[in-house]
């Protein structure tokens, strides 16, 4: 039997170079999904990605106003962070923020320090005695709000 080369080709018979033709007929087709198989692993492998891990965490801010005084009731001033301990459950917890306030010197401040400098033009007239008096020694907390730098959201949530 003659060997089918391509080659010899035009020399062989018909029947010669029928066990040849008929493996390349199989093996063409095992060999392209063969190729397609290997590219299909390949492409999923390099675009599998690793699972993200997911760390969930909580904190709770906590605002605790705290006012220290001596034993005659005195307010003790120029206190700051390193002078508190906070604890939770028997575990320290850290002081993220502290403001010290002066109370005292809101408390007796006299009402001419505190009137205001300027009277606007058609400002109402300022409140009687009576008034002064029953309001002295009340904290004014005073919420203003500047509309020309609030975005139209924040506005109305104000």
């Amino acid at each position: 039997m003659m060997r089918c080369e391509p080659g010899t080709r035009s020399h062989a018979e018909p029947g010669d170079c029928a066990v040849s033709t008929r493996a390349k007929v199989i093996t063409f087709p095992v060999a392209v999904r063969s190729v397609i198989a290997l590219g299909a692993v390949v492409f999923a492998v390099t675009t599998a990605r690793p699972q993200q891990t997911t760390f969930r965490s909580s904190v709770e801010l906590v605002l605790i106003d705290v006012r220290v005084t001596d034993r005659s009731g005195k307010p003790i001033i120029g206190l700051g962070p390193e002078q508190f301990s906070v604890t939770e459950d028997g575990h320290p917890q850290k002081i993220a923020s502290f403001e010290y306030c002066n109370i005292e010197a809101i408390e007796t401040a006299s009402p001419s320090s505190i009137a205001p400098m300027v009277v606007p033009i058609g400002a109402p007239a300022l409140a009687s005695e009576s008034v002064r008096a029953a309001v002295q020694n009340h904290r004014l907390i005073v919420l203003f709000f500047d509309l020309t730098a609030l975005h139209p959201d924040d506005l109305l949530r104000a």
